[in-house]
């Protein structure tokens, strides 16, 4: 029996398959059809340096189904999206399948040669809203295929589910892929970029007032008492009012980026 590949032995790279950034506000953001747009749900804010969209990597058990599908846990990697975002190939190959069921774009990459096996990859992009790609189209890595959903049955929510299925040439040149090691024949694997990092190192401040009231005296002056108290209470319209007035007082402190999340603590770039 062949040996199941280890993901660092994919001979070629998948590029992340939604595009990510990490907006002036220091909020992550997703691209979709309708531009860029705030990431929704809950994220890791302050003492990070870094953002990952993954919700669920490979081989994790969070749901109830996979046993049902006599599987050993997820067979791919979950990226976070909201309906309607936009869904890039992360690879060069044709469109080989299409699945309206549970919208579902499989990629057939060319054969290559790994520790003496001949093998093709199917490289799939599951629950999407809408497919833009034919069945029989050539594709190269960044190519628009389609938009992220929430399409299928197994499914708790929209997202963007991934997964790569290696395919061996067998003596009669055919090509199989081995089901039975428990993720339904699919392997681990490495999506390059899936790391998006913050161009500002952030500090998650303590919401202690003598802490924050030191703080911004440094940056803003005349700073008044309820303006404060608005700040740690997560008052929009005074958050950005008080950030204009940081960005016109540039010149008497360091410029920076301050604002409040949703649990009332006070972040600012360095």
């Amino acid at each position: 029996m062949i040996q199941p590949l280890e993901k660092e032995k994919i001979p070629f790279k998948l590029e992340c398959p939604i595009h990510y950034k990490i907006g002036e506000d220091l909020n992550p953001y997703y691209e979709t059809k309708n531009g860029w747009e705030k990431v929704e749900g809950q994220y890791p804010r302050g003492n990070t340096q870094v953002y990952t969209p993954v919700t669920q990597w490979f081989g994790s058990n969070l749901v109830p189904f996979y046993k049902e599908l006599g599987w050993k846990g997820h067979n791919g990697i979950d990226l976070r999206a909201k309906i309607g975002c936009n869904v890039y190939s992360m690879c060069e190959g044709i469109i080989e399948e299409i699945s309206e069921s549970w919208g579902a774009v499989w990629i057939t990459t060319r054969q290559y040669t790994v520790e003496g096996s001949k093998l093709r990859f199917k490289v799939g992009y599951g629950h999407l809203s809408n497919i833009v790609a034919e069945v029989g189209q050539i594709v190269k890595a960044g190519d628009l295929i389609g938009y992220s959903g929430n399409t299928g049955k197994y499914t708790t929510g929209p997202h963007l589910h991934i997964q790569v299925n290696p395919y061996y040439l067998n003596s009669r040149g055919r090509y199989y892929c081995d089901v039975s090691n428990g993720y339904s024949g699919a392997i681990n694997f490495t999506i390059e970029d899936i790391v998006i990092r913050y161009k500002k190192k952030m500090k998650h401040l303590n919401t202690n007032r003598s802490i924050v009231q030191e703080l911004l005296a440094k940056l803003v002056s005349g700073i008044s008492e309820k303006d404060y108290e608005k700040l740690i209470a997560g008052d929009k319209v005074t958050e950005e009012r008080v950030r204009k007035q940081m960005i016109n007082n540039a010149t008497k402190a360091p410029l920076a980026v301050l604002r409040v999340n949703d649990r009332g603590k006070v972040m600012i770039a360095e």
